[in-house]
């Protein structure tokens, strides 16, 4: 039988499953759960992968997961793999617990974000394990209830943004959301028996055939792993980050340790988020001669959006102009 295919590419967004063979526990008391949360923290630091939703039920988990790294096979090798040896040490097994490698659907994030969260949320409550998605402890739902985060790792602000931009307005919202239950197609996409690797819009899903599938290369490398909306250089990029900051190209791509070089970040940023260059492009266009550099500075800027006001306004400024 052919291997699933894996579709990779930094910034790529995908609902990753596993479950147990032959259809066993792979929780067999809530310390493996939490073992399995621990893991996923450590994991997400290690690999820069971000994990915004997750669920875990007996034998099976789902996780809403991007990868600005484009490593999704590695970042899921690792916490299987952990996961499995630590499983059998504790319960005196061996062998693998899972019935194969994980699955992961790619998913058109502008499209199918929200929905692919609120699938995951709701997963116990279709299982007939819960009546309300709050009852059920093992799931991300009620850490995105909560005005302060109880777990570090989980990122909440790509979801929450998409509601609002006051907190307690946001959340209102997502409780609303959640309760509105899934929709008859995104029922029918996960229960029809041969299920589709990509699940977005037919302008996305032409996009990943035409550039990604059928490359051999390293994931850094695929060829034009672009926003399909955007036709923005990143010359553009840089041209107008040195105008709006009054920098030379000199101090745009200078490193100064110990102090953050917002103009250098915002440009990593912008031509990642705004152009889809992939980290090797990234990297050509200022010099950088690491990729976990560029990583960094996204997620850098990423936080800062979330905290700063001021910074989210310069930001939201400098894209209209990119984009007009």
């Amino acid at each position: 039988m052919a291997r699933p295919l894996r579709i990779e590419y930094p910034g790529a967004w995908y609902h990753v499953m596993n479950r147990g063979a032959s259809r066993q526990r792979i929780f067999v008391d809530e310390n493996d759960r939490k073992d399995l949360l621990n893991l996923l923290g450590e994991t997400s630091d290690m690999f820069t992968m971000q994990i915004h939703a997750y669920c875990l039920l007996d034998n099976h988990y789902h996780l809403l997961i991007h990868t600005p790294q484009g490593n999704i096979s590695r970042s899921m090798r690792h916490l299987n793999g952990i996961y499995t040896q630590r499983f059998n040490r504790k319960h005196g097994t061996d062998g693998s617990i899972f019935r194969g490698r994980f699955k992961a659907i790619l998913i058109d994030a502008d499209s199918y974000l929200l929905e692919v969260m609120r699938y995951i949320h709701l997963n116990p409550d279709r299982a007939n394990i819960v009546e309300v998605p709050e009852q059920y402890l093992w799931s991300s739902h009620n850490a995105y209830l909560e005005k302060r985060a109880s777990l570090s790792w989980l990122v909440r602000d790509e979801v929450l943004g998409r509601f609002g931009e006051r907190l307690n307005q946001s959340i209102k919202r997502y409780r609303e959301f959640i309760r509105a239950g899934i929709p008859s197609d995104i029922e029918e996409f996960y229960t029809m028996g041969k299920r589709e690797v990509i699940l977005g819009a037919e302008r996305f899903k032409d996009w990943v055939r035409t550039k990604l599938i059928s490359s051999d290369k390293e994931d850094y490398e695929i060829p034009e792993a672009k926003d399909l909306h955007s036709s923005i250089s990143g010359d553009h990029v840089i041209d107008i980050i040195m105008r709006r900051y009054k920098v030379s190209r000199e101090a745009l791509e200078g490193v100064h340790r110990g102090q953050w070089n917002e103009p250098r970040d915002v440009a990593i940023y912008l031509c990642r988020k705004e152009c889809g260059l992939t980290l090797k492009g990234i990297a050509t266009e200022l010099g950088i001669t690491a990729y976990t550099t560029i990583s960094m500075a996204y997620r850098r800027v990423e936080r800062r959006i979330s905290k700063d006001d001021s910074f989210r306004r310069r930001l939201i400024t400098i894209i209209k102009e990119l984009n007009s």
